[in-house]
């Protein structure tokens, strides 16, 4: 009786747990648009800025239930041949700036990755950081920052990338 009784509070007790994964609905964005220009120093880190539009994911949003908060999800570089080399740059992270957007460290970084593998091509997956966006998706200028550095060797052509993301509500 007693192990029944212990294996039901278990149960209950499992069961109960609200999943860190449960969101109430995704929001799509991209593809954004970038260049990555041949020779690249090894010496700098090497960022590309890119327009956002905050307003066109605020209207997603408005469009489903309540949400409490925007959460970075997924993220991926990739490039018109499906196959250019990331492997030149150790360290790769996305940025999010309402302001200062000449600081390199403006905002909050939303993606990242380190290491990349060497032979990393595209399409590559960056990592979320849990960070809230709802308040730079409030300003009316925002901008992405993709940074390039720890660059392990220069980069040997032009490489046209596109950035997809995609957000989730909670």
């Amino acid at each position: 009786m007693r192990k029944i009784l212990f294996a039901l509070v278990l149960v209950t007790l499992i069961g109960s747990c609200k999943s860190d994964d449960d969101f109430i609905f995704e929001i799509p964005y991209g593809p954004l648009d970038f260049t990555v220009p041949a020779g690249l120093s090894v010496l700098n880190f090497h960022q590309f800025t890119i327009s956002f539009d905050a307003t066109s994911i605020l209207d997603l949003a408005s469009q489903g239930a309540s949400y409490n908060e925007i959460l970075p999800n997924t993220a991926f570089i990739e490039s018109l041949t499906n196959n250019d080399p990331l492997g030149f740059a150790q360290d790769i992270s996305i940025r999010i700036c309402s302001e200062d957007f000449d600081n390199p460290n403006c905002g909050t970084e939303i993606f990242w990755k380190n290491p990349t593998e060497f032979d990393e091509s595209t399409p590559a997956g960056l990592w979320p950081n849990e960070n809230d966006i709802s308040s730079y998706l409030e300003s009316e200028d925002v901008v992405l920052k993709v940074k390039f550095s720890q660059l392990r060797s220069t980069t040997t052509q032009e490489l046209n990338l596109f950035l997809r993301l995609n957000f989730v509500a909670r």
